[in-house]
């Protein structure tokens, strides 16, 4: 049943638009239990009752998923196999959480090194959904989920915890984050999405003589929520709060994949007359954590995974306010298992619970891959890097790369290529990007053999060499 959702999704895409509005509204009808099967009913079972569960009850979901996941990664990939027995992990034996120490972390390389060996050979490759993360660190990791599994594990806790907030199933939601509208140069900025009743924004048309269009099409749509990256609509309310614009209807506004800036919050609640909330995750699907109706510190799902928060050393943090690395392990991906995975992104430890008497835990100051990087275009308005992150194969022959700009209008994309790499893939990564860009933002691309880290051993996204502060 799942597979056929799944090729109606895909003629749904495919059809015109007359047709899209047809099978989007019907879509829109069949019950959320049919659209995303057993998987999504599972985890909307589980988080029903879970966030209140004692102490006792988490840790044995816990210690029951990760048996789980390390059986399943030790019999079905040969990575896994090899390194268990090399540290003589035995995963059938596994009955305290302190055991996991013994299996050592992985990270970005680990995933690009060993790709092939963590499919899970047992998985048919009809079953198997290829994606890559967003690459904001300059590397981005090629991932595979089992199609109609993965994704309906995520919708069931993304609307779980929207809900916090207000969110109901089929509110009408506005899209400002990275969506391509017009892919035929015809000045599109905007295209309704029947089949998840969502407007979709064009983020790269953010400039200020179209913040009238924009603002007259949200008035016209009345949305219940806003989805989008805080830079993005940071922009559109600065003019709104300068133009003494109102907004009227919106319940709230969810931000993510960028770490929130001093200030910036305030501003998008007076600018909408509405709370925001946000929350942290990934596509590699280790991590999950949100805001609270009451609370801007981040619950940590225990229900989606396991999360570590590590010193330098690689011991747990306990410390309150001390900065650690966040480690995730996946309860959900079968298809490419996911271990004790240095995330890359920093956050602080939170002691105690929330007053929203939720027994997550929680942790704040979110840093790393999610800080604000900005392109400045040649009309001097900017750009996010998150908007631009890359969910394709363009880069799948490209090591690392990196963006550099000490020029308006002008960047340049520094990458370390593999030896499959061809002008066909500069091709493909020029034309991705002047889908984008349009005309605002030349690109070119320069070939090194090294691009230098952060004091703090990471990929740098953007090397912004203009005073970004004069121009947002």
């Amino acid at each position: 049943l799942e597979d056929k959702l799944f090729s109606l999704i895909m003629t749904y895409y495919k059809s015109p638009a007359i047709f899209r509005n047809i099978l989007g509204k019907i879509y829109r009808k069949i019950p959320l239990s049919i659209r995303y099967g057993k998987t999504y009913i599972k985890y909307r079972k589980i988080l029903e009752n879970s966030a209140y569960w004692d102490v006792s009850k988490k840790n044995e979901y816990t210690l029951s998923r990760l048996k789980e996941t390390f059986i399943n990664a030790y019999e079905n990939t040969k990575y896994y196999k090899e390194i268990f027995d090399e540290v003589n992990f035995n995963p059938y034996k596994f009955s305290n959480l302190n055991g996991i120490k013994s299996i050592p972390f992985s990270d970005k390389q680990t995933l690009r090194n060993h790709k092939k060996d963590l499919i899970n050979k047992k998985i048919p490759k009809y079953k198997l959904m290829y994606t890559t993360t967003g690459g904001t660190s300059g590397i981005p990791v090629e991932v595979y989920f089992i199609k109609g599994r993965e994704r309906s594990r995520e919708y069931a806790f993304m609307t779980k915890q929207w809900e916090r907030i207000g969110y109901k199933y089929n509110d009408k939601i506005a899209r400002l984050r990275g969506t391509v509208i017009d892919y035929n140069g015809n000045n599109i900025l905007f295209k309704f999405e029947p089949i998840k009743n969502r407007l979709l924004l064009s983020t790269y048309d953010l400039y200020e003589e179209n913040f009238p269009l924009f603002i007259n099409k949200l008035k016209e749509f009345k949305p219940d929520f806003i989805h989008t990256y805080p830079s993005a609509i940071l922009l559109l309310a600065k003019y709104i709060i300068k133009k003494n614009v109102k907004l009227e209807g919106l319940k709230g506004i969810f931000c993510s994949s960028e770490q929130f800036y001093p200030g910036q919050r305030d501003i998008l609640e007076k600018a909408f007359n509405t709370k925001v909330y946000s929350w942290y995750g990934h596509t590699e699907g280790t991590t999950l954590a949100g805001e609270c109706e009451v609370n801007t510190d981040y619950h940590l799902f225990f229900e989606y995974g396991y999360t570590e928060l590590i010193d330098e050393k690689g011991d747990i943090i306990t410390e309150p306010g001390k900065q650690g690395e966040i480690v995730g392990t996946s309860f959900e991906m079968k298809a490419f298992p996911i271990i004790r995975y240095r995330t890359g992104d920093f956050a602080e430890y939170v002691e105690g619970k929330c007053t929203c008497g939720r027994n997550y835990k929680l942790i704040k100051n979110v840093k790393g891959r999610w800080l604000q990087e900005k392109i400045i275009t040649k009309k001097k308005s900017t750009i996010s890097l998150t908007a631009l992150n890359m969910h394709s194969d363009i880069f799948d022959n490209v090591i690392q790369y990196q963006f550099y700009q000490d020029k308006i209008g002008e960047v340049w994309l520094k990458i370390i290529k593999n030896n499959k790499y061809t002008k066909k893939d500069a091709d493909k990564i020029l034309l991705s990007f002047k889908i984008k860009f349009k005309d605002y933002v030349s690109i070119k691309i320069k070939y090194v053999k090294k691009i230098d880290r952060t004091e703090m051993g990471k990929h740098k996204f953007l090397i912004q060499k203009l005073n970004i502060k004069e121009y947002i």
